[in-house]
């Protein structure tokens, strides 16, 4: 998390520039006397962020360009994802699932056949919590964490909270499931199209939302990652428009 700090105030301060190449990562893992791990994490995290853009064979490259909101000119043109990517089953292990499983079985059993809490174990919620500030620089209190059964679950409460009195704006193109959850909760909604760096200016500036529901790393089925440029658009007309976003992370945990 260090590292990622480092490097993020870095190209926010200038002294990384739009379009300049970072360091391989066995380069700056030597100049920071930390490991190749290490600053794959940080990359993979500032690439998330949209600080950065990886180029396949090439390295990574500085995205991040302080400029005004909303500009004319954006890249209307996406690629559709035929299907869902599934998540590498290498990178899981089954072995080592089960052998967790069991200790938890033989180590908490007591707590399992109770009944959790209607926001969850508060013990998952500070591992959550510790997690979140550990990994993503995010402090949060182990109160602000909901644990729930699903997405379905966690989009009525939003809705319950908010109110089914307001409009909910979406990305289109965007994964099917999340306009027919809101469909169900009898919501008013509207699209605004994407573009490869997220909702366009235009359709920020030509439509009111009380809510605005983005998905800014690997929104399906585009696929397209939203800079920290456009995340910023995002906040500047929430605050415009006195508007709530929902941030749907859903595959951040994979970089």
């Amino acid at each position: 998390m260090d590292l990622y700090l480092k490097i993020r105030n870095d190209i926010i301060h200038g002294i990384y520039q739009a379009g300049d190449k970072l360091p391989s990562k066995r380069i700056l893992a030597d100049k920071e006397n930390v490991s190749v791990i290490t600053v794959a994490h940080a990359y993979e995290l500032l690439t998330s962020e949209g600080y950065i853009t990886s180029s396949m064979r090439s390295g990574y490259y500085v995205s991040y360009l302080e400029k005004d909101f909303f500009s004319a000119k954006e890249d209307s043109n996406i690629e559709i994802l035929p299907e869902i990517q599934i998540t590498n089953k290498k990178l899981f292990s089954s072995n080592v699932f089960a052998m967790a499983a069991r200790k938890v079985l033989s180590m908490r059993q007591d707590v399992l056949l109770t009944k959790s809490p209607w926001n969850g174990l508060l013990y998952l919620r500070k591992t959550i919590a510790s997690y979140l500030a550990r990994v993503r620089g995010i402090y949060v209190d182990p109160e602000q964490i909901i644990i729930g059964s699903g997405s379905e679950y966690f989009y009525g409460i939003l809705v319950s909270m908010i109110g089914r009195d307001k409009v909910y704006a979406i990305e289109n193109p965007s994964y099917e499931k999340i306009s027919l959850m809101y469909e169900a909760e009898n919501v008013k909604l509207i699209r605004m199209k994407l573009g490869k760096n997220g909702i366009l200016n235009s359709e920020l500036q030509k439509n009111y939302a009380d809510v605005l529901h983005v998905t800014p790393y690997h929104s399906y089925p585009s696929g397209s990652t939203t800079d920290i440029n456009k995340r910023k658009q995002y906040i500047h007309w929430a605050k415009e428009n006195h508007a709530w976003i929902v941030e749907d992370d859903y595959d951040s945990e994979y970089t």
